[in-house]
């Protein structure tokens, strides 16, 4: 689907059979998108694409036919915010870059879809948010303001990565214990998400009963903490480990 060429001093990009629809999107046209597209099919991952490209004018047209939170298989089941998060600048964008600057560009398409994306969605068990952490700083920066996450009652549950052992994860600790990034950006990140003032939390999700917590386990919910917390008081005191 992508140009293979772009050529500098041309107004086009050269491409095998790609559709007009697609060529004027390609091209940040969005008056010849308009007029081109009468008809659209629901989900057809043109607003992932549009999306990827960090293209708001067309996200807030396609947006009144399309689902925000349609998983696309073609976009390897991520939702549009998810491909927003993944945006790079492009040349051949070359209406859109007159228009504004990539830049801009994402941080508008991510306000556009940061209040219609339900933020149950998950890749690799990852929340949104760790995603696009994943995907750089500035990314992560505009995502936090994008969601208004600082101003958010649920932010604590809501952005929480799980690992196959079960054991649940704050953005803070996914930074120190899971993410591949180097100790200069974690510092970056770690930073960023203070300006989001969200608790930090390690933790499994289970009763005493049922397996043992990791070791430094903090942040667990009430419940769970009154549990172990008795649990921590009823054994002897040499064996009594409690969490750090």
């Amino acid at each position: 689907m992508f140009p293979q060429v772009f050529k500098k001093d041309s107004d086009l990009v050269a491409a095998d059979e790609l559709p007009l629809r697609e060529a004027s999107l390609y091209l940040g046209n969005f008056e010849a998108f308009r007029l081109i597209t009468r008809e659209m099919t629901p989900n057809d991952g043109i607003l992932h694409l549009a999306a990827l490209l960090a293209l708001p004018k067309f996200v807030k047209w396609l947006l009144k036919i399309h689902d925000p939170n349609h998983k696309a298989e073609e976009f390897d089941g991520m939702v549009p915010l998810a491909c927003v998060c993944a945006s790079k600048p492009h040349p051949w964008c070359k209406i859109a870059n007159e228009e504004s600057d990539w830049k801009n560009r994402q941080k508008d398409t991510m306000h556009l879809l940061a209040g219609v994306t339900h933020s149950e969605w998950r890749y690799r068990n990852m929340t949104i948010l760790h995603w696009a952490m994943e995907n750089g700083l500035e990314t992560a920066k505009a995502m936090v303001a994008a969601l208004d996450i600082r101003h958010d009652a649920e932010r604590d549950e809501k952005y929480l990565y799980k690992d196959r052992d079960g054991i649940e994860y704050s953005p803070q600790q996914y930074l120190m214990k899971v993410s591949d990034a180097d100790e200069k950006e974690k510092k970056a990140l770690s930073l960023c998400l203070e300006g989001a003032t969200l608790k930090s939390r390690y933790f499994k999700r289970i009763l005493p009963n049922e397996g043992a917590q990791p070791l430094g386990y903090h942040g667990l919910p009430p419940d769970y903490a009154k549990v172990w917390e008795a649990h921590q008081k009823s054994i002897p005191l040499e064996s009594n480990c409690p969490p750090q």
